[in-house]
């Protein structure tokens, strides 16, 4: 009697149905035969058409974008562009909340004046998606095109939008992370060039967008050169010299001290105007072991050069990291399977590629999936 005996009394009728069935099965076994050969071809079929992907993307309610500016640009002219992308995020519907973080580089993690940052959050999900209409105008996605559409009118800098990783805590921006690796000699110029090359060969295919990298071998730097034996000559240690300039263009700790149960460091630097010239380097002195002070000038040399700002490392190798997405009506799959085509075609011996963040993990899964669903069809 009850909710058992009418709970019995339904699993009596799904039973007795689920007998004629497996009779009916029986009788015509041929018929069911055939449409489970039919069931597992279209199965397999599925799987060689339909694009692969490993999670999709999703609105998290906020995003980012990050802005690359030429080679050795000022903070100054950095500043000015982040200001007018963020006048571009200001007027999209369903920004909330915009914060710009000049000399900070998103891709690479990198502190440089010619790179920026600016974190975007949305309104609430329940205003965004209270209608049709304000779901197609403020939805993640949405505000992402219309930022980009209009960032590419900003010259003198490259501005990407970048979604946010779909797992949080694996890769730092949504879509792919991939590297070139030089596995021979390390030289940073060519290095350089290949990615280059790769860029170029990638930027033709119509699978991929957004293709960016923070990697360049051209930054104008000044070189100070030591002249070590001039120095031991005059009785200068080499570490002196070094900590000489170290504390006029960077900064040194030379003490400690303990006050309110506190301890603090003490941190030496030259002023702003006195590390603005590469004569400043020059007008240096430093103390040899007869305890006079003897000028940089003596024996330090300075000239102009070019080479990379960050020299990155990936699996142990010098290496330059590339950023994008699948274009509209690509999946990931597609993406993976389009870089490693370029990067076989591309890529000269001694060079090899590997790929972090969210795509790494896709193609560590592999083919999984099938084995589930085969696990599943047993």
């Amino acid at each position: 009697k009850g909710p058992f005996a009418w709970f019995n009394r339904q699993v009596d009728r799904v039973t007795q149905a689920f007998g004629v069935a497996v009779a009916y099965v029986i009788k015509f076994a041929a018929v069911a035969l055939v449409l489970l050969a039919v069931f597992l071809y279209s199965i397999w079929h599925l799987f060689q058409i339909i694009p692969t992907s490993f999670v999709p993307n999703e609105d998290q309610g906020y995003a980012m974008a990050a802005i690359i500016m030429p080679q050795a640009a000022s903070l100054a002219r950095t500043q000015a562009i982040a200001e007018r992308a963020d006048a571009i995020f200001k007027d999209l519907p369903g920004v909330q909340t915009r914060t710009v973080v000049t000399g900070y580089s998103l891709l690479d993690s990198g502190f440089k004046t010619n790179a920026g940052t600016i974190f975007v959050t949305f309104r609430d999900f329940e205003e965004r998606y209270k209608d049709l209409d304000t779901t197609k105008k403020e939805n993640a996605r949405a505000i992402l095109q219309g930022f980009f559409a209009q960032a590419r009118a900003i010259e003198g800098a490259i501005v990407i939008p970048i979604a946010p990783p779909a797992i949080p805590g694996i890769g730092t921006t949504g879509g792919f992370e991939f590297w070139i690796q030089d596995t021979t000699t390390g030289d940073p110029v060519a290095l350089d060039g290949v990615m280059q090359d790769f860029l170029k060969k990638a930027r033709e295919r119509p699978e991929l967008t957004g293709l960016a990298t923070t990697y360049s071998a051209s930054t104008q730097q000044l070189k100070a050169e030591v002249d070590r034996d001039k120095a031991q000559l005059l009785g200068i240690p080499v570490q002196d010299v070094y900590s000489a300039i170290q504390a006029q263009f960077g900064s040194l700790t030379v003490s400690q001290y303990n006050l309110f149960s506190n301890v603090w460091w003490v941190i030496v630097q030259s002023d702003a105007p006195y590390r603005q010239n590469p004569e400043d380097l020059t007008r240096l002195y430093t103390r040899n072991n007869q305890g006079q002070m003897v000028p940089l000038s003596s024996i330090v040399t300075t000239k102009w050069t070019a080479g990379p700002d960050i020299l990155p490392h990936f699996n142990g190798f010098t290496a330059a990291k590339i950023i994008g997405n699948a274009s509209a009506g690509h999946s990931s799959g597609d993406a993976i399977a389009t870089m490693e085509a370029v990067a076989k075609e591309v890529l000269p011996d001694g060079y090899t590629f590997a790929w972090s963040g969210l795509a790494y993990e896709e193609k560590k899964s592999g083919g999984t999936s099938m084995i589930a669903f085969l696990f599943g069809l047993i």
